[in-house]
């Protein structure tokens, strides 16, 4: 499947910025992936841990994913912020590591 071998990669390549030094351990937990269902939870699970400490007061990745995936059309990022009471950047980091998985973020 081009689109779990593209995911894969794009997390992957993110890993050495993600966690500051590039292990083989975070590389080998994405290809133990079966599947496109089981590489986006395990790469929802990572942003998780890497995004939520970040805001106060309860799941961001949770929070955004939420609102994204039930919008009939999608969302435009100042709308997603409104929406969460946040800034734009403190989105877009973790819009930017998603975007291969939700489509294009605009």
């Amino acid at each position: 499947n081009p689109q779990f071998l593209l995911d894969t990669l794009v997390e992957i390549d993110s890993i050495g910025v993600l966690d500051g030094t590039a292990t083989a351990e975070p590389m080998l937990y994405y290809l133990e992936a079966e599947n496109l269902q089981v590489l986006s939870e395990k790469a929802i699970y990572r942003w998780e841990s890497a995004y939520n400490g970040k805001i106060i007061g309860g799941s961001l990745v949770r929070d955004v994913l939420t609102c994204i995936f039930s919008s009939r059309y999608g969302l435009r990022r100042s709308e997603l912020a409104e929406m969460l009471g946040l800034k734009q950047m403190q989105l877009s980091p973790l819009l930017r590591r998603c975007s291969h998985f939700i489509g294009t973020c605009a």
